[in-house]
C-alpha cells in the first residue's frame, strides 16, 4: 500500500497491510473489548495496531500486547446513577508503549465508563441516556 502524507518531510512510504489473524486495531478497540466481555475467556496475547487517526501517517506494524481483565466496583460519577457502587469489568491492554485501562459496565451492553491511556490521559462517562432509538423517526418522537 502506498501512503502519502500532506506534511513535507514526513514523507511518502509503502507499508504492508497484511495483519496477523490475532491483530486488534486500536481504532476498533472499544467495540472488540465489549464483545470479548461476553466471552467466558478473553485472549491474553494479541497483536495491536496503533491508531491511524492521526494528522501524520503512522506505521501499521502490529505490536505484541497482552490483555487482562478483572471485576471491579465503580462509584458512578454520571448524572442519575445514584451513589451505590456498581459492578464493572476493568480491561488492561499492555504494550511496550504502556498500559491502557478500560472500565466497562459488567452487564450488557457493557457501557464504557472510563478510560486511562498510557500517557496518563483519561476519559470518564458524565452522562448516560437510553431511549427507544428505533422508535425515534419523527421530530415529535425525540426525547
Amino acid at each position: 500500500m502506498d501512503v502519502i502524507s500532506y506534511f513535507d518531510g514526513h514523507g511518502d512510504l509503502q507499508q504492508d497491510l497484511t495483519l496477523p489473524s490475532d491483530a486488534l486495531l486500536a481504532d476498533g478497540l472499544v467495540v472488540a473489548l465489549r464483545a470479548w466481555l461476553a466471552m467466558p475467556r478473553a485472549p491474553e496475547r494479541i497483536q495491536f495496531v496503533p491508531s491511524q487517526v492521526e494528522a501524520r501517517t503512522v506505521s501499521t506494524a502490529a505490536l505484541p500486547a497482552s490483555l487482562a481483565r478483572a471485576a471491579v466496583l465503580v462509584a458512578p460519577t454520571w448524572a442519575g446513577a445514584g451513589g451505590e457502587p456498581l459492578p464493572g469489568t476493568a480491561v488492561m491492554l499492555t504494550t511496550a508503549r504502556g498500559e491502557e485501562r478500560f472500565v466497562f459496565a459488567a452487564a450488557a451492553p457493557h457501557a464504557l465508563w472510563s478510560w486511562r491511556g498510557g500517557d496518563g490521559s483519561t476519559l470518564t462517562l458524565r452522562r448516560l441516556r437510553r431511549f427507544a432509538y428505533w422508535a425515534q423517526h419523527d421530530p415529535a418522537d425525540r426525547p
